[in-house]
């Protein structure tokens, strides 16, 4: 996935940051951008839950089976979310929320996935009717969080945050998403500290780390965002990443080329 980086005074690219709040809608990562799943790929055997293209494939099958089928419309629409297939996952949710629209977990699928489309003022509205369903739901309230981050409602991601850790004390993926919202409005140290705590928890992945090392880094300690990246990635892509990062945040010039590039995108 490709990054432009954007500067604000000494806070950073607020379109990195941006790009990992949307990776994080689909609460583990970035997702592949767009797997297709064709006819020849529907299955009716169980999935593998560790495999998000198998689970697709089976959810595909149950949907073509019976489109009135709830629990399959909202597993599909989820697992076509987290394979990058954002188009047909956005056709699917489209479709059964007009069948279920007093579904809360279906709602909060279509609100994800409208949200991976930068459509944030319709996906806000959608996450609104699916907590009103469900007011419970930490994984909705964490949505929502997102969703006020992008469109710089701050006050209102940092209340849906904080709602969501009450529900699910020290759930990784609402820490990630809380520190990455913080670090939007420039409060690098708050994030640190959100994400040095997700990157604690034993259920932590890849994501979560790289995003602390991020965040380490947009902070210039750069010895710590190299040592943080070398834990998963080879020793010659941290480095590049951080020769990199500390290029773009010691040169003006590389950052006004930057901040072009990221105006076009």
């Amino acid at each position: 996935m490709r990054h432009a980086y954007r500067i604000r005074s000494p806070q950073l690219t607020k379109t990195a940051l941006a790009a990992c709040l949307v990776c994080s809608v689909a609460l583990a990562g970035c997702a592949s951008e767009g797997t297709d799943i064709s006819p020849e790929t529907l299955t009716t055997e169980k999935p593998d839950p560790n495999d998000n293209v198998s689970q697709a494939a089976y959810w595909a099958a149950a949907y073509e089976k019976d489109p009135n089928n709830r629990v399959a419309a909202v597993n599909y629409t989820r697992a076509l979310r987290q394979i990058g297939s954002i188009d047909k996952a956005l056709t699917i949710a489209t479709q059964a929320s007009n069948r279920f629209p007093s579904d809360p977990a279906l709602l909060a699928e279509f609100g994800k996935v409208l949200s991976l489309r930068n459509r944030y003022e319709e996906s806000a509205n959608v996450l609104s009717k699916a907590r009103v369903l469900a007011p419970n739901d930490w994984s909705i309230l964490s949505a929502q969080g997102v969703v006020a981050a992008q469109l710089e409602r701050f006050d209102d991601a940092t209340k849906a945050f904080e709602t969501a850790l009450r529900l699910s004390p020290n759930n990784v993926s609402v820490l990630n998403n809380y520190a990455l919202s913080e670090a939007l409005r420039g409060k690098l140290e708050r994030a640190e500290s959100l994400l040095r705590k997700a990157a604690s928890q034993s259920d932590a992945d890849t994501q979560v780390r790289q995003n602390l090392g991020l965040i380490v880094g947009l902070q210039g300690k750069f010895s710590e965002a190299e040592r943080i990246a070398l834990g998963d990635l080879p020793p010659d892509v941290a480095k590049n990443n951080v020769a990199y990062l500390k290029e773009v945040l010691t040169q003006p010039a590389r950052w006004a080329d930057l901040q072009s590039l990221d105006q076009e995108e």
